[in-house]
């Protein structure tokens, strides 16, 4: 076992390394007291916070964003998340918030600027309910009748307002729409009576054709029966009269003046309905031009169909459309927003950790006064040694851990390696 000689004493190195302990256990033995006077001041401002302090209430309301119709229940719906979050942002604009101090009027007196400053100070919660298609607007107040107030009429004024704009854009495009289906009726009417203006004019070409080939026929054949007879009376013999040949001539003549009679008439039937086309295309709008509206007339049915499939069906999905947002019920009843154990369980942890910080500064204090007087024995050592008291001696012993009995040890183990020296 190695030896050292400290002031004058020869001290085993057992006692001069004493035995390590844990930091913290020591403090908690050596300031056990101040730490329980700590938790028990801590307990007792806690309870009394919470008995005569201010109180905050909570309450919150819940706002539905109704999904589309032709969603599919059973898969995952992003989109709809999507629009959860949109219609959050959206409660929590300044818009919002000077359209709900606009209705809370003189009753609360809330300016825009205030609801902003509660929104950032977390008096205002304004957020999305995970997995659901809820919009949660929780409100802190201490007044717990202003904080249900604050938090419904927040609630009416988001549902009113997007669906007085849901409405509005509805009504705008149902009557673009219209718009565009009366224009395309217009351009696919031209182009049908374009259409028929053309056929019209075909087939009045083609009877008047065939009435002149009539009369053509007509008037060959009375030239050939006045050909006929003059031939006849020019004869020596003059022929008997055939009375069969008579009757058929009369006949034919009959039936081909009936075929010009009807075609004369079909020509002014034609000629009449070619009027009406002629004076519906007038009264068409000048923008359409008759040309394009004929070639694409196709183009023009389909686009009408397609129109009005569109516009009916915002007609039947039009209390949807107009309705994406309804109330889920009126805000909760307030309750308070401290919790008594948390608020206890805070003020005891403070309590301690402000009085185990006060120990910790005596701790300190004394290893800084300490050291201090340690230098200064130690430059008083090596000037003049020989001034040491026993006092003095004894403190620094007591510094290093070494009690009386080993001193005394030491000091008869001295003396007799002195005698044996």
């Amino acid at each position: 076992m190695s030896v050292e000689r400290r002031d004058n004493y020869w001290l085993s190195e057992f006692e001069t390394q004493p035995p390590a302990r844990d930091p913290f256990m020591a403090f908690a033995l050596r300031w056990w007291w101040l730490l329980l006077i700590g938790a028990i001041l801590g307990s007792v401002g806690a309870f009394a916070y919470l008995k005569y302090g201010p109180k905050s209430y909570e309450t919150a309301a819940l706002v539905q964003v109704l999904p589309p119709s032709n969603s599919d229940p059973t898969q995952d719906n992003r989109e709809g998340a999507r629009a959860v979050s949109g219609y959050a942002a959206e409660a929590s604009s300044s818009r919002m918030f000077e359209l709900v101090s606009a209705a809370l009027g003189a009753k609360v007196g809330v300016s825009a600027s205030k609801l902003s400053t509660m929104m950032d100070d977390g008096l205002i919660e304004i957020k999305s309910v995970k997995n659901s298609n809820l919009v949660s607007i929780a409100v802190s107040d201490p007044d717990p009748q202003r904080a249900e107030l604050l938090a419904n009429t927040i609630a009416a004024v988001f549902v009113k307002d997007v669906n007085a704009r849901a409405v509005a854009r509805l009504q705008a495009r149902m009557k673009q729409l219209d718009q565009q289906i009366q224009t395309t009726r217009d351009r696919l009417t031209t182009a049908q009576l374009q259409g028929r203006e053309d056929s019209l004019k075909e087939d009045l070409a083609d009877q008047r054709t065939l009435l002149l080939q009539l009369q053509l026929s007509y008037q060959q054949e009375l030239q050939n029966q006045a050909n006929l007879a003059r031939i006849a009376s020019e004869a020596e013999k003059p022929s008997a009269p055939q009375p069969q040949l008579g009757q058929l001539q009369s006949e034919w003549q009959r039936i081909v003046n009936e075929q010009i009679k009807d075609v004369q008439g079909n020509i002014s039937d034609l000629n009449t309905e070619l009027a009406d086309v002629r004076k519906r295309l007038a009264q068409l709008p000048s923008s359409a031009d008759p040309t394009v509206s004929s070639a694409l007339a196709g183009a023009y049915g389909d686009q009408l169909q397609a129109l009005t499939q569109e516009f009916a069906k915002l007609q039947l999905n039009g209390q949807e459309t107009t309705t994406p947002l309804v109330r889920y019920g009126e805000a909760s009843d307030p309750v308070s927003a401290s919790s008594g154990k948390k608020t206890l369980l805070l003020g005891f942890a403070a309590g301690v950790a402000l009085f185990g910080g006060l120990g910790y500064a005596f701790d300190l204090l004394g290893r800084i006064r300490r050291s201090r007087r340690s230098k200064l024995a130690a430059s008083d050592q090596v000037s003049m040694p020989e001034q040491v008291s026993v006092p003095d001696l004894m403190e620094r012993l007591d510094r290093l851990g070494i009690t009386d009995e080993a001193v005394a040890e030491r000091r008869a183990s001295s003396k007799l390696w002195e005698r044996e020296g």
